[in-house]
């Protein structure tokens, strides 16, 4: 799936909530297979695109949450009544609180320039 919106809860995709003025939660879906590296990256483009959109110049992150779902290797009943063991597929989700800012960023290692985001990891938007 490429990066977009996701359009229900299971959907993978990006959603956001805002909070207040210059406060978000953003979250970051993977599909099935999706690294972690790759889903917080996806979450931090969407905060800084957030942020550019809203006229603001950094983000800054006030809390974070990872999550997977998927149960790694699983049992399932053949036709011949013994087990076979399968692989199901791990989605793993990213939630970022985010606060915009304007002007010199904060010298906080949580701080994030909202263009420079976009400009690094909006050029590889893959599959995830």
């Amino acid at each position: 799936m490429l990066y977009a919106a996701g359009n229900s809860g299971q959907a993978a995709g990006y959603s956001e909530l805002r909070i207040e003025a210059g406060r978000y939660r953003v979250t970051f879906q993977g599909a099935p297979g999706a690294t972690a590296e790759q889903v917080a990256d996806y979450a931090l483009l969407r905060a800084a695109e957030l942020a550019v959109r809203d006229g603001y110049d950094w983000f800054r992150i006030a809390e974070r949450g990872d999550v997977s779902d998927g149960e790694g290797p699983g049992a399932f009943p053949p036709a011949s009544g013994s087990h076979r063991i399968v692989r199901t597929q791990l989605r793993i989700s990213t939630t970022l609180e985010v606060v915009f800012g304007r002007g010199m960023l904060p010298a906080t290692g949580d701080a994030y320039p909202a263009r420079a985001v976009i400009r690094t990891l909006g050029k590889g938007r893959g599959r995830v």
